[in-house]
Order: C-alpha cells, then sequence, then structure tokens
C-alpha cells in the first residue's frame, strides 16, 4: 500500500502493482479539517481522467471503496492524482500505479493418458484466477487434433456450468495411432493438452505344465517343468502320499492335482495319461503284472471357460476444497443383476491436481 500524508490533513491508499479488469480497494482519510473541504481523486492515463472519488465534507471521514481498474495489454504505468481544496486551501498529490495483466490458469485433463482406437476420451477443462479460484468461463472454441494435426471433434461457444466444462469424443476404430491434441481458446489465448492413442492388448500367459509319463512309487519327488514366456520348474515333494494313512490308496489310484490358469475363454481341452510300469518289486506281497492292453490310459476333458464379468469403467469429476486433514467422497457402484458370485472387483484411479493458495 502506497500512502499519500499532507500535513496530517488527508491521507489515501492503494496498492501500488493492481491488476487489470479487476475490483481493487482504494481508501481515502480527512484529518481535522479547518473548513469545509472537497476531496477529488482522479486516476489519469496520458490525456484521459477518470473520476473515481468526490467527497465533501466539514468533519473527519474514513471510506474505503472498490472501483474497476483498466483494461491493459500488458503493463501500464498510470498516476493516481488526488485534490484537496477548501475555500483558502488547495492541495494536489501524484502518484505512480502500475496495472498489470494477469491471465488466469486454464487446465485440460484426460481420464486415461493412453487410448485405444475405438475408446471414448473423457475430458474437462477448468479456469481459475491467479488465486486458484474457479470461475465459470465462455471458450471461443475447444478442439480435438490427431497426429497429422487434422482437426477431428470441435465445440464452439461452449462454457463451463458449475467452474468444469466436461466433454468427451468417440474415437474411430481405425484412428491413427500417435500423439493427440486437445486445444481450448479463449480469446487470443492456446491451452493445450496431449495424450496418445495405440494399439495394445493387456499382457496373456499361455502356461504349458510338464510332468513324468511315469511316476513311480518309489520315487521321492516328481519334477514338473512350467513354461510361460520361457521356462521354470519345480519340485514337487511326493513323501506325502507315503504314509501309512495314504500309502493304502496307492494301490487303487494316485491323484495329482495342478492348478492351470486360463487367461483366454472358450473351450480347454485338458488331457491326463497314466500308464503302468512293469517292476519286479514287491507290493503287498506280491509282484505287479502288468497286461499288455490297458497299461496306457488316456483321459481328455473339455471344459468351457466363461468371462466371469465385463470390465465396466465409471469416471467422476469433483471440485474438491480440503477443510482440515482429509476428505472424503462416496460414490455408488451398482452391480449387474447376473454376475457370478465372488467374481466381483473393483480399483480405483485418481487423476487431478492440487492447488495451494498462498496467502501474503
Amino acid at each position: 500500500m502506497l500512502p499519500i500524508v499532507s500535513q496530517g490533513s488527508f491521507m489515501v491508499t492503494f496498492p501500488a502493482v493492481i491488476e487489470s479488469q479487476s475490483e481493487a480497494k482504494l481508501c481515502a482519510s480527512l484529518l481535522k479539517p479547518n473548513e469545509s473541504l472537497v476531496m477529488n481523486i482522479y486516476l489519469l492515463d496520458g490525456d484521459q481522467s477518470t473520476l473515481l472519488l468526490q467527497e465533501k465534507a466539514e468533519e473527519e471521514f474514513h471510506r474505503c471503496f472498490n472501483f474497476q481498474t483498466p483494461q491493459v495489454e500488458a503493463e501500464s504505468v498510470q498516476t493516481m492524482k488526488v485534490e484537496l481544496q477548501g475555500e483558502n486551501f488547495k492541495m494536489t498529490e501524484k502518484r505512480k500505479v502500475l496495472f498489470r495483466r494477469y491471465n488466469p490458469l486454464t487446465f485440460i485433463q484426460t481420464d486415461k493418458p493412453i487410448y485405444i482406437p475405438g475408446q471414448k476420451v473423457n475430458f474437462r477443462v477448468v479456469t481459475m484466477d491467479r488465486n486458484f479460484v474457479p470461475f465459470d468461463q465462455k471458450y471461443s472454441t475447444v478442439v480435438l487434433e490427431d497426429n497429422q494435426n487434422n482437426r477431428i471433434g470441435q465445440w464452439t461457444n461452449i462454457s463451463s456450468t458449475r467452474w468444469i466444462l466436461q466433454l468427451s469424443h468417440q474415437l474411430n476404430p481405425e484412428a491413427r495411432q500417435g500423439i493427440y491434441k486437445l486445444k481450448a481458446y479463449i480469446g487470443e489465448r492456446t491451452i493445450t493438452h496431449y495424450f496418445e492413442v495405440k494399439k495394445y492388448v493387456l499382457p496373456k500367459f499361455e502356461i504349458t505344465v510338464k510332468a513324468p509319463e511315469i511316476i513311480s512309487l518309489h520315487d521321492s519327488d516328481m519334477n514338473m517343468e512350467m513354461s510361460e514366456m520361457g521356462c521354470a520348474s519345480f519340485t514337487l515333494d511326493t513323501s506325502v502320499f507315503f504314509n501309512s494313512t495314504n500309502e493304502i490308496f496307492l494301490k487303487e489310484h494316485l491323484t495329482v492335482r495342478v492348478k492351470v490358469t486360463e487367461e483366454g475363454t472358450g473351450v480347454l481341452n485338458i488331457t491326463v495319461s497314466a500308464e503302468a510300469e512293469a517292476s519286479q518289486t514287491v507290493c503287498d506281497n506280491e509282484v505287479v503284472s502288468v497286461p499288455e492292453r490297458g497299461r496306457i490310459d488316456t483321459v481328455t476333458r473339455s471344459l468351457l471357460v466363461q468371462a466371469e464379468g465385463t470390465e465396466k469403467t465409471e469416471t467422476y469429476s469433483w471440485l474438491l476444497c480440503p477443510k482440515g486433514d482429509s476428505l472424503s467422497e462416496e460414490v455408488d457402484l451398482t452391480l449387474p443383476k447376473d454376475v457370478i458370485e465372488g467374481s466381483s472387483r473393483s480399483s480405483v484411479s485418481v487423476i487431478g491436481n492440487i492447488y495451494i493458495h498462498k496467502q501474503k
């Protein structure tokens, strides 16, 4: 604040630097007048003069008021002139004031950084003043350009609702891959945001389990190989089958359970083969006789793998102003009626900015 003081009779205060096209505060005080005085306050810009205040008083007064600042292109130094006049008294004081243009802050955000051709691009535009306070803004044009600078989406003369402009665009299934641009125009200002369009798929794994064709009852372990874009192997300890409780069942059958994970859908064929091995080892006081016919048995079963559900994406936009150490926002998620019990899963992705307002 820059004061104007003369003989303790009056004082006028105003900021030394004022934002263009905003409301600024000016305070004027008249102290111990000896006669009826008239105070005039002018804003001078070259040959132009604007009367901001005219006050006639015979007693002390203190008054503050807001005035609309002029529009400037970049910066403009103007003059604040104060006149105090009576029948036998006249005084004039001048001080410089700088008017500076501050552009508002405009942000464009998409719900994802990467899209597959054919997906819908959801995005929002929000504009804030230099104190990070959002306000409704009219955008002359909002455009979407592909990687060849072709305009594939356009919205004209559109305004935000409750501070946020939310729009969407459905990409063509044959859309070009590359970097796309979202542009918002406010007068001569252009705000740009980039995102990528490319074809990608979630990784699928093909797992092959290889087990020995023949398993002997005297083997202490069974080696199994699993290949998944490479090779990995582990050893299954079969000693659990050869205790006093389970040994009797080995005369009839041997059960090995293997968990198979299928990433796709459709019909999955599983083949299990068993072979009886001739041996002179005595089993239950008898030598096992293996006939030539029927010593190998193979069973193939088909499993129909169906999807438990379809991915569903919901996008919500909030402008959150926390009060205190934490805040919360509740969202209701409705599951389809035919969802398989125990198959529902959810994940949350938060995209946004944190704005911090510092007070001087």
